[in-house]
């Protein structure tokens, strides 16, 4: 589209008035082309980009699979060198799960679960 612009410019140079603004009379005749070029598209019933990205396959990538099946072995290991009390918070907390405990009391028991399960990553896979 961009391409049938600059050509519709140069086909249209000896049309230009000196004494007007070139960028004004440039960019009017590429606002007429995308124009054009959208009616067209639009009378033929072509797809616009927005919904090809829309019906595109959303499912993982393989590598993307196998990515998470390494990280949840490895948070199965860290989280079998926890405490079996921390790792139940950790396990009922990504679950949604809520246990019969005062709401302050679990939060803190998740805080500290996170903060060894942290320890315990930076410790195995040395990152920061």
């Amino acid at each position: 589209m961009a391409h049938e612009a600059i050509l519709r410019v140069f086909s249209r140079a000896s049309e230009f008035d000196v004494k007007r603004d070139a960028l004004s009379w440039t960019l009017g005749i590429a606002a007429w082309q995308v124009r054009t070029h959208r009616k067209r598209a639009q009378r033929r019933r072509e797809d616009d980009v927005d919904s090809i990205l829309e019906r595109e396959d959303r499912s993982p990538s393989p590598e993307a699979t196998a990515m998470a099946g390494e990280v949840s072995v490895l948070l199965d290991r860290a989280l079998a060198e926890m405490s079996p009390s921390e790792a139940a918070t950790l396990v009922a907390y990504a679950r949604g799960d809520r246990p019969d405990l005062p709401g302050p009391t679990f939060r803190k028991r998740v805080q500290r679960a996170l903060a060894r399960l942290r320890a315990l990553w930076r410790i195995d896979h040395d990152s920061v």
